[in-house]
This record gives structure tokens, sequence and C-alpha cells, in this order.
């Protein structure tokens, strides 16, 4: 599997390419433990279900009990890659901010991120590296 999490503040986008797995293997994404005082959440965006479960974690180093969303996927019948997207946020209270980034897949293992301030990222995801660019005629290259 080779993975990659790119971060515009609060935001993450969580991407998974999975190689070799038998056709019906399960994928799972959690988002972050948290307590009553701290909001996770996550959102699928491609390969995952659209479902988001939330289920008990346990205790962390900060509470004895905390939660977390989670969502599930498969590797598609016939396939032997997969890939998996999601976007991810851990905020210090409920936000009215809708979780968001334009996320695209492109071709069997690129994805297209267009923050909202307007940035641009493409990502590929090979077998065995994971390549990063910022277009400087899409994107702010400052960033």
């Amino acid at each position: 599997m080779t993975s990659v999490t790119l971060a515009r503040g609060a935001v993450e986008v969580r991407i998974h390419r999975v190689v070799g797995a038998p056709p019906g293997s399960a994928v799972r994404q959690s988002g972050w433990a948290t307590n009553s005082h701290m909001v996770s959440e996550l959102r699928p965006l491609h390969g995952f279900d659209r479902e988001v479960t939330s289920v008990a974690a346990g205790s962390t180093a900060y509470t004895d009990r905390c939660r977390m969303p989670v969502v599930t996927g498969t590797v598609d019948a016939g396939e032997t890659d997969g890939l998996f997207v999601c976007l991810v946020r851990l905020a210090g209270e409920a936000t009215a901010e809708h979780l968001d980034a334009d996320v695209r897949t492109e071709g069997g293992a690129g994805i297209r991120i267009a923050w909202p301030e307007g940035d641009v990222q493409h990502v590929v995801l090979d077998r065995d590296r994971v390549t990063v660019t910022v277009p400087a005629e899409e994107g702010s290259a400052g960033h």
C-alpha cells in the first residue's frame, strides 16, 4: 500500500493506493479519536462507501473515553489495485464550515486537489513512490 496525506490548516486529504490485494479485500480509514470537547470529521470521496460510522476508540493519553469516525470500502472485483480518498478534519468545536476541497481522480493513480483558497496540487501514487506537484499556472507555488 502507498499512502499520502496532504493538509491545509485543519483539513487533510488522505489518499491510499492498495496494491496487489485480492478482490474484495476490506479497506478501513478512521478519523481522529476525540472526546466530547473535540470534533473529528471524515468525508469519503473515492473508493470508500458513503456511510460514515462512529465507533468507540477506547482511551487516549488525553481522555478515558473517545470516539472516532470510520469509513470502509473494498477492492473491486477483478481489480488488484484500489484508490481510496477521503477528507478529514479535527476541530476544537463543531463548525458550520463545510468540510471541503475539490478532489478528483486523474487516471488510475492520480489525484487533483483544488483547495478552497485556490491552490492546486497533483498527486500520483505509484507502486513505490508518491509524487506531489503544484503547477504554477493552477495555483500559487509559494505555499
